[in-house]
This record gives C-alpha cells, sequence and structure tokens, in this order.
C-alpha cells in the first residue's frame, strides 16, 4: 500500500482511541500510531514511550527551535506537545500509512509540510452530545471537575474554530458517537479509500451536506 498521513482530531473523552484501534485490526501493520512528546506529567498507569515521550518543557522548547517537531502547540495549562518530525518521516519513508491524533493547530502544520508529499486525510470526531462527551470524561476518573468543565469549553470552542475558519483542512467531519463506533471506523476507512489525490475535500462550507451541529455546541447563526 501507498504512504500516507491519517489526521484524527476529537475533542478530548471524542473517542479517537477506540476508532484507531479499530483501523489497526483492519489495516494491520501497514497503520503506524504516532506517539507525540509531551511536558506534562504521566497520568495514572502511562509509560513513556506507549502513551507519550515525557519530557521537560527546556527539552520541548529546545526541539521545537531546532525543527525536529513535524507540529506542535502550547496550551493554556503550560504543557506543550509535539510529533516527532524523525518517527513520522521514517514510517512513511517505509510506506506506512501514519495516523495523528493532534488538534487543528496541529493539522495544519502537518498540511503545509506534508501536502506535497504525501495523500493526507483529515477527519474531525464529533461527539453525539457535550453531555455524552462530559460522561466519557468523568468515566476517566483522571481530571477533576474544574479540569473537565475547562476540557467542555475547549471542545465547543475548537468546532467553532473548525466550521468557521478551518473545516477545509478536513475531508469530512463524523459523529462518533456511543455504542457506534464499529460504523464511525467504517466511515473513516470509506474516506481513507476514496481520497488518492495528495489534498482533497470532501466538505467544504456552504456544501448542503456539511454535518453541521450548531445544535450540539449552541452555535447560533449570528456566530457563524
Amino acid at each position: 500500500m501507498q504512504s500516507k498521513i491519517l489526521i484524527v482530531c476529537a475533542p478530548s473523552g471524542g473517542g479517537k482511541g477506540t476508532i484507531v484501534r479499530l483501523l489497526r485490526r483492519h489495516y494491520g501493520d501497514w497503520l503506524w500510531e504516532s506517539i507525540s512528546c509531551t511536558s506534562r506529567q504521566p497520568r495514572g498507569d502511562e509509560q513513556d514511550g506507549k502513551e507519550y515521550y515525557f519530557i521537560s518543557q527546556e527539552e520541548f522548547d529546545r526541539l521545537m527551535k531546532t525543527g525536529y517537531l513535524a507540529e506542535y502547540n502550547h496550551f493554556g495549562n503550560g504543557k506543550s506537545y509535539g510529533t516527532p518530525a524523525d518517527k513520522l518521516d521514517s514510517h512513511l519513508e517505509q510506506g506506512c500509512m501514519a495516523v495523528l491524533d493532534i488538534d487543528i493547530n496541529g493539522a495544519r502544520q502537518v498540511i503545509e509540510k506534508y501536502y506535497d508529499k504525501y495523500p493526507i486525510v483529515a477527519v474531525f470526531l464529533l461527539p453525539e452530545s457535550l453531555e455524552e462527551l462530559r460522561r466519557r470524561l468523568i468515566s476517566r476518573g483522571t481530571e477533576t471537575v474544574d479540569q473537565i468543565d475547562k476540557r467542555i469549553a475547549t471542545a465547543r470552542l475548537e468546532y467553532q474554530r473548525m466550521l468557521d475558519t478551518e473545516s477545509r483542512l478536513f475531508d469530512a467531519v463524523i459523529l462518533n458517537a456511543a455504542g457506534q463506533q464499529e460504523e464511525t471506523a467504517s466511515e473513516v476507512i470509506r474516506i481513507i479509500e476514496s481520497i488518492d489525490a495528495k489534498r482533497a475535500t470532501i466538505y467544504a462550507p456552504g456544501d448542503t451536506d456539511f454535518p453541521r451541529r450548531d445544535d450540539l455546541f449552541d452555535i447560533g447563526e449570528d456566530n457563524v
């Protein structure tokens, strides 16, 4: 199979991990899941080199300045995340489909850097409601109520930003409802296998089939 980049964006708790596991079951060793660097501390049973590469903020800043990161982002909590470019490039050169679990800022950076080198598929996964997103975050048991409230607010802002200014980054916006992850994964597979160009857009602002969710995120027409 041909080398390809698959970008999966979703709010924290949006079910990205489950979808990637289903894709791995379908594609096997062709799928390689990128591991990000982060300056935050491990949570729970997280292990260095498995969930993330845990490094200091000083080391992260050094890697960023030297161009080691294919994409990176700094968050309001003072922590940073980024994708190591050497590992990404190495697996793409081996013919893999590289899966990147990154945010909108990271998606833009990767697309700008790689669009003329490899086919890129970018999907944005939506929960069916903010209540369901909150339930998923609570079930993790890793964050305080205040932290969860901030993640819900961030999810609303990310979606509005995607809809207002960044929708052309994505080939599809897909509803990832609880209990329907198999259907979501099948839709992602369909999109992966339907895009052969180095950059293609399935949905764009103004398209009648663009899956708007103004009801979910309380975005009125005045804000669109």
